[in-house]
């Protein structure tokens, strides 16, 4: 297909009006346009389009033309919302982010200070295995490693880390100029016993290490939305597993019930993220703060918490979010 040709402002409302999205000032509409502008827009304005049922009654696609009664202003209140549920992600994910980063450069350190670079101080088995692209996994880690160096090489730590000491990096440095991604990836790689160590910091009980890998996996694609500004509300998020209920908290047991579109929305990456925030701070008011946030989205144009982000009924007389 032809690239679709640029559009003037002007054009870009009159075609939302054409197609049938009222509005009520023109004004509003070209100043939501020149900043956020109609493509970012249009992940908010696709739900007010006219749906297109299969056979089973589920929605497959929607047409070009919006629905009876749905306004600009609805997409905009969308947006808004998606605005404050990033920020208020944000400031969780960056303290589990944090204690993550803290954990695994205080585990591995004791081993040794560059234990980050020694398969014989990891799983060394695992790390020889080869990864997707057919490459040594940890062999592979180390090349991300040297180009996340190169890149901070600038930053004052690390200049006087290669004035003091050349090359040479304790993992502890090293975590702070790695990305999120690339200690997710080396958890991977440490000896069982360490991991579950760390995966006790964050309240999985026993052998659950594997369970906190999936969790962190989820949590970087959630990250990486939030630091882009990509929409967060009514997307589909990368699945964390489901752990067994003996080896978490009460609080936590519903999430085993979620069904598989409640698991895989984002009230499933959400239950996450506040069930490890309270097990890092017992005392954090976010769960609260969250409640409070979800709760003001009520109903946008028939949209709910349930029907769109996979909140089940009665999520907010869980203990998780008290």
């Amino acid at each position: 297909m032809a690239l679709k040709t640029h559009q003037s402002y002007q054009n870009q409302v009159a075609l939302l009006k054409e197609r049938g999205l009222s509005y009520v000032s023109h004004e509003q509409v070209l100043h939501v346009l020149k900043n956020i502008g109609y493509y970012r827009l249009s992940g908010y304005t696709y739900p007010l389009r006219e749906p297109v049922t299969d056979a089973r009654g589920r929605i497959a696609s929607r047409l070009d033309f919006f629905q009876p009664n749905a306004t600009f202003e609805h997409a905009v209140e969308l947006y808004e919302f998606d605005q404050r549920l990033r920020l208020l992600l944000q400031d969780a994910l960056e303290v589990i982010e944090v204690a993550f980063c803290a954990q695994v450069g205080y585990v591995l350190g004791r081993r040794s200070p560059d234990a980050h670079l020694k398969p014989s101080e990891l799983d060394a088995e695992f790390c020889a295995t080869k990864n997707r692209s057919g490459q040594p996994r940890h062999e592979d880690w180390v090349r991300r490693y040297e180009k996340l160096k190169k890149q901070a090489r600038n930053e004052d730590y690390v200049k006087h880390h290669l004035n003091a000491y050349e090359d040479n990096f304790p993992i502890w440095v090293a975590t702070e100029f790695m990305d999120f991604g690339s200690i997710v990836s080396l958890f991977e790689m440490m000896k069982k016993v360490d991991q579950i160590e760390i995966a006790q910091t964050f309240g999985l009980k026993n052998d659950q290490a594997g369970i906190l890998h999936s969790w962190m996996l989820s949590l970087n694609d959630l990250r990486n939305r939030c630091a882009h500004n990509n929409r967060v509300w009514n997307r589909v998020s990368r699945l964390p597993r489901k752990p067994n209920t003996a080896m978490t908290t009460t609080e936590f047991h519903h999430f085993n019930e979620l069904t598989e579109s409640q698991h895989s929305n984002l009230y499933g990456v959400v239950a996450v993220v506040a069930y490890l925030v309270r097990n890092l701070d017992p005392k954090s008011l976010w769960p609260n703060r969250a409640k409070h946030e979800f709760e003001s989205f009520g109903e946008v144009f028939g949209m709910t918490l349930e029907n769109t982000m996979g909140f089940p009924a009665g999520w907010q007389n869980e203990a998780l979010w008290q």
